[in-house]
């Protein structure tokens, strides 16, 4: 994941299509926020962080 100011990359899945979305907030702490919680979403799905 990939956070800028502003914005972030979400991760993709595994056997994707290689398909890249860009989610945009009006702020960085926004935008860290939001970025956080998909992070913990995925580790309670059992996600592992390299």
């Amino acid at each position: 994941m990939v956070l800028c100011r502003n914005w972030f990359t979400p991760p993709l899945e595994v056997g994707s299509a290689g398909q890249t979305a860009v989610k945009a907030f009006d702020n960085a702490e926004q935008a860290r926020r939001e970025m956080d919680k998909l992070v913990a979403e995925k580790l309670r799905k059992g996600y592992v962080e390299e």
